[in-house]
């Protein structure tokens, strides 16, 4: 390599991401996803209506800058950690704190406040 002479992965005024390995490119497709998660659980205020736009974020920067099978992988984690966060907070709002559903199994003797 010369010097002066663009990088291999710079090629006539395009700039191209240096391929990485597989591992890597899935390893980042699910921290991607993982960071999305922890900062809308992180900051609810700001994300409680619009609870998919951090996912939508990672989903499409993934997809734009590692392919389609990583883009794959984070639309369908992204999906599965909506859905768990949505269902525990849909429980916890229909229960109380932590009270169990009346009528449940064993508590239908709880009487309704």
């Amino acid at each position: 390599m010369c010097v002066g002479s663009p990088p291999r992965w710079r090629k006539k005024g395009v700039t191209v991401l240096p391929q990485l390995s597989t591992f890597l490119r899935y390893g980042l497709a699910t921290g991607a996803v993982l960071i999305a998660l922890l900062l809308t659980m992180a900051l609810p205020p700001l994300f409680e209506g619009g609870v998919f736009l951090l996912f939508l974020v990672a989903i499409v920067i993934v997809a734009l800058y590692r392919g389609l099978g990583p883009g794959l992988l984070t639309i369908l984690l992204s999906i599965s950690a909506i859905n768990g966060r949505l269902s525990a907070s849909h429980l916890q709002s229909h229960t109380g704190k932590g009270r169990p559903l009346a009528g449940a199994r064993g508590n239908a003797d709880v009487p309704p406040e």
